[in-house]
This record gives structure tokens, C-alpha cells and sequence, in this order.
């Protein structure tokens, strides 16, 4: 594995760790009073966001490198991580208003395809030819 991408998988696992802190901040002061525990969030968060950090950084070298067979199992991993977070959160929906469960499977729809453009640009991005000078 390269520098560079060692340095760009780094990056975006921090950004991912990031990213998972504002969850659960978000959860403690909005899903707290519909039966969302802010604690089981943040380890169910914390836990997945490595996972999903790790993961979706290597997809990305996988689907560069076009080690398909492995970007099946890494493809897996990433998705169980991505999913599991909002998993919880679903799971206890039940005390929550229609507005409320909308707002969220907003969310996680704008998450979602957030995700896959940067997925998607930065395949193409590793996969463009360096100039040379």
C-alpha cells in the first residue's frame, strides 16, 4: 500500500470518528427523550465508525486495484458498519413521531448518497493518470 494512501485512509477514518461524535451528540439532545439511549449510541457508533472508516477506505483501493473477489468481504464489512448505527436508532422508533422518523430516514438517505459520490469520485480520483512534469 502507498504512502499517499495510507495517509488518505488515516484521514478519512479521523474524519469518520468526527463525524460519529456529531451523531451522538445529535442523539443525546434530540433522540434521548424517545427511548434512544445516548450511551448505547455512542458505543454502537464509535464501534461501527471504525469499522465503516476502515472499510469504506479499503473498498475504494480494492475497486482502484480491481481486487474484486476482496471487495466482496471488505463490500460486507463497510456495509454492516454503515448500517448498524441507524439499526439502533430504527429499532427503537417506535416511541418516535412520523415527523421524527421522516427527519431521520432523511438523514440517512443524504448520508447515504453523500456517501457513494465520495465513494465513486474517489475511485475515479486514484484511478486517473499522474501527469508527468
Amino acid at each position: 500500500m502507498s504512502a499517499q494512501r495510507q495517509v488518505l485512509e488515516r484521514t478519512w477514518l479521523f474524519l469518520s470518528i468526527l463525524y460519529a461524535v456529531c451523531r451522538i451528540v445529535f442523539v443525546g439532545v434530540f433522540l434521548r427523550t424517545y427511548g434512544v439511549s445516548p450511551r448505547v449510541f455512542a458505543v454502537v457508533e464509535l464501534s461501527s465508525s471504525l469499522v465503516w472508516g476502515v472499510g469504506s477506505a479499503r473498498c475504494v483501493g480494492l475497486v482502484v486495484d480491481r481486487q474484486w473477489r476482496s471487495l466482496r468481504l471488505w463490500g460486507l464489512v463497510t456495509l454492516v458498519g454503515y448500517v448498524a448505527p441507524d439499526a439502533y436508532v430504527f429499532s427503537r422508533a417506535g416511541r418516535m413521531p412520523t415527523s421524527m422518523i421522516v427527519v431521520l430516514v432523511a438523514v440517512v438517505v443524504i448520508s447515504l448518497v453523500s456517501t457513494a459520490v465520495w465513494l465513486l469520485r474517489s475511485v475515479r480520483g486514484a484511478r486517473r493518470p499522474v501527469a508527468v512534469a
